[in-house]
């Protein structure tokens, strides 16, 4: 079973690699397909944490730390020379170490805390990409999207005639 966690994560990224090899950052900053396909890889490791917290599984919890520290760790992430940017990079890979390092000591207080600072750190950063840096643009089928700064920005808002407070 471990091999087969190992090897999903590292088969998808080569396959969307392969496919995405032409796809490059756009003049307007757009992500890239590889850095897509590593975000999604990304949402995948985030998601195998909550699985470790919400079923008390310290394995779990680690491998997934481990994923996301080699994840955000690659040479494959597009280029991008901002320091709020790189603050938010170094925050995840602290914030995967610790996630590790208290998936060892068998803290689940400890972890389900570092995980919620690490998700608002996720948050924070693709605030950031998208209103700042102008570079996330998301698809309306994906699974990720972005966060409505205003009601006229949230989709469900528009659609369902939801006022939101």
């Amino acid at each position: 079973m471990r091999k087969v966690w190992l090897i999903l994560p590292v088969a998808l990224l080569c396959y969307l690699v392969v496919l995405n090899a032409s796809d490059e950052t756009t003049s307007k900053g757009n992500a890239s397909g590889i850095d897509k396909a590593l975000m999604g890889l990304k949402l995948s490791a985030s998601q195998k944490s909550l699985e470790g917290l919400v079923s008390n599984d310290f394995v779990l919890i680690e491998k997934a730390g481990e994923e996301l520290k080699r994840l955000d760790e690659s040479r494959l992430w597009s280029s991008i020379d901002n320091p709020e940017y790189t603050h938010f990079r170094n925050e995840l890979r602290r914030e995967a170490d610790k996630l590790i390092q208290l998936a060892r000591a068998k803290n689940l207080d400890g972890t389900a805390f570092v995980y919620t600072n690490m998700v608002g750190t996720c948050i924070n950063c693709h605030n950031h990409c998208r209103d700042v840096l102008k570079n996330a643009k998301f698809e309306p089928d994906s699974k990720v999207f972005h966060i409505p700064t205003s009601e006229l920005e949230d989709p469900v808002s528009l659609k369902e005639g939801v006022i939101r407070h």
